[in-house]
């Protein structure tokens, strides 16, 4: 028994010392020429550009999908990252130190909210396996960076 509870205690250590040295620093603005697009005007689609630096001293994987949005949620139900695709295909990435990773994401604004700014931030999951933004869980999502405020105004 106490060579298990050794075992198991040492195991515990090396995954919150894992879990502790993963770090991202996450960076996201309005392309602001997709606000002037019919896109936007009718169906309220605007693109987002997403920078995801691994801030850690070692190497770090993340999973990029080719649908982007499936890494992505949005702290406010107004605007949400787009993660409709007929074909979605995740490879794997390993950043070095300060590394980046740059994307546009493709984001809809509620249209039913017209008046005034939305301030929000969008969260990155480097090991999303499902599209984030629609789980309901958020212990499924896994772990999330923010990324800096973002304010769309309307």
């Amino acid at each position: 028994m106490r060579i298990f509870l050794s075992v198991l205690l040492f195991l515990l250590a090396v995954a919150w010392g894992h879990a502790a040295s993963v770090a991202f620093k996450v960076e996201a603005s309005i392309d602001e020429k997709s606000l002037s697009a019919d896109f936007y005007q009718t169906h309220g689609g605007f693109y987002v550009d997403t920078e995801v630096t691994n801030t850690s001293d070692r190497d770090q994987g993340i999973i990029a999908w080719s649908q982007h949005g499936w890494s992505w949620v949005s702290s406010r139900p107004e605007v949400e990252p787009d993660i409709n695709a007929l074909q979605n295909i995740p490879v794997r990435i390993v950043l070095k130190p300060n590394q980046k990773y740059a994307g546009k994401l493709e984001m809809w604004a509620d249209q039913r909210h017209k008046t005034g700014p939305i301030t929000f931030r969008l969260g990155f999951a480097p090991e999303a396996e499902l599209p984030i933004s629609g789980l309901k869980n958020i212990r499924k999502r896994g772990v999330i960076f923010w990324s800096n405020t973002i304010k769309l105004t309307r």
